[in-house]
């Protein structure tokens, strides 16, 4: 064999053996919806344990990707061994007020049990950053939007969901509403197999005060220092809530040391705590919008119906002192939407169902 020929073979030799680390690194985890619902439990374990190849600022990553960056906080974009793409989200330790709670793994996990929403799998574990500190956060899937709806207004949203399966897009507003996510927009959300997933789903952990079919209030501000007995009232009252204009927030500044925000919205101060309705009307539009769904699918019925304080608790976990009133709103919630489809009380062991056309549930301890 001459030395050309030599060389050409051991090149082709060479090559041949670099392909295979390079199919090593090929994920088998397709970046669809049903992909990773059937490797939901194979997906978490990568997350949990699989090392760290490559990690970059999420801003950076997207705009050299020609994509939007609309969003704030600690985001990156990291890779796994196996190529598995994900987004690594943490606050600083000093923003946390229950640092032991995590309420991205809640959601997942309320999703996962009823099965009602996609949101995708999600741990948390700690990073080593670029600048070398080493963190903990949310490490979930990266999901690649089939449909970029970033620049989207409200509007065009809407139109987006009356195409897709009208029970995928039913369990997003059901999951919104009886879970207690507000937060709601193109900002939370991306679409993938032409269904809608959710992200960013920490405001589950926001009591709510409802009625149905409109805007809730939700608790924003907690006035820790205060007495409870002074504005501890058996009933949050819907009638007394008042109109945030500029007076109304500098005698709330005033009173309680608190600045509101400037956004349009009625609020109520309630078991310690300062609620706000959002009431400038495209918010407002959007939230109920978002929230309301105008069809139960059977299935996403039986599964609410199951629900138990039990296993709700469980999820939530001991240690959060809003575990309680938040698992007892979403009860209420969820009657209420039973009630709204069925016109009927629907029996749940040792669950008693509330009929009630409003929802707001005493706080159980110090919340």
């Amino acid at each position: 064999m001459g030395n050309h020929k030599v060389i050409q073979f051991l090149i082709y030799l060479t090559l041949v053996f670099m392909s295979f680390p390079c199919r090593a690194m090929e994920s088998d985890i397709e970046n669809s919806l049903k992909s990773w619902q059937e490797k939901s439990a194979k997906i978490k374990s990568e997350l949990s344990s699989g090392e760290v190849t490559k990690i970059q600022n999420m801003r950076e990553h997207l705009t050299e990707n020609g994509k939007k960056a609309d969003f704030e906080g600690n985001v990156y974009s990291v890779f796994l061994e196996n190529n598995i793409h994900c987004v690594f989200k943490f606050c600083e330790e000093d923003q946390i007020e229950e640092p032991e709670i995590k309420p991205e793994i809640i959601a997942y996990r309320l999703c996962k049990e009823t099965g009602i929403g996609n949101i995708p799998p999600i741990v948390w574990r700690k990073i080593t950053l670029p600048d070398g500190r080493s963190v903990s956060g949310y490490l979930s899937l990266f999901i690649d939007s089939s449909v970029d709806i970033s620049n989207f207004e409200d509007d065009e949203l809407y139109k987006l969901l009356e195409t897709m399966d009208k029970t995928e897009t039913s369990n997003y507003k059901i999951f919104n509403f009886v879970f207690g996510n507000f937060d709601v927009g193109v900002h939370n959300l991306l679409i993938s197999d032409n269904k809608p997933v959710m992200i960013d789903n920490e405001t589950i952990m926001n009591p709510w005060c409802v009625k149905y079919g409109e805007v809730p209030f939700v608790s924003f501000y907690r006035f820790d220092w205060l007495p409870e007995k002074p504005i501890l009232s058996s009933k949050f009252s819907f009638e007394s809530a008042r109109f945030a204009n500029i007076e109304a927030r500098k005698e709330i500044k005033e009173k309680f040391d608190y600045s509101p925000t400037k956004r349009n919205h009625n609020f109520a101060i309630y078991k310690n705590c300062y609620w706000v309705q959002f009431s400038d009307v495209d918010h407002a539009e959007r939230i109920k919008k978002l929230i309301y769904s105008d069809f139960l699918p059977e299935k996403t019925q039986k599964s609410l119906q199951k629900l138990t304080r039990e296993k709700l608790l469980e999820i939530f976990g001991s240690k959060s002192r809003l575990a309680n009133q938040l698992v007892a709103g979403i009860l209420e919630r969820r009657d209420m939407i039973l009630k709204e489809f069925n016109g009927k009380k629907v029996a749940v062991s040792g669950n008693r169902m509330n009929l009630s056309k409003s929802s707001c549930s005493p706080t159980v301890g110090n919340s």
